[in-house]
């Protein structure tokens, strides 16, 4: 059985690998940044967008931000009544 297991990790490692160098193509895309903004909140653990919104939540934070797509600040919605 242990001759199994150590096949499968070596196949997985063998994947990963050509999964990596799969993306060293000639043709990416380049990404540049455009506008940078610090916000006052506890490490975002996640920013999700919808519906022209951005949701901020961390696990830190006391509230979930809500904010608009320029970064402004259009509401916070509490986790807890007393936090």
């Amino acid at each position: 059985m242990k001759w199994k297991t150590k096949f499968i990790i070596c196949k997985l490692l063998a994947g990963l690998t050509a999964l990596m160098y799969s993306g060293c193509a000639e043709n990416k895309a380049s990404l540049q940044l455009i506008a940078s903004q610090s916000l006052d909140f506890p490490a975002a653990s996640g920013i999700e967008y919808a519906n022209g919104e951005l949701f901020l939540f961390g696990d830190n934070a006391p509230h979930l931000l809500v904010l608009s797509p320029s970064y402004k600040i259009i509401r916070k919605l509490q986790y807890w009544p007393d936090s």
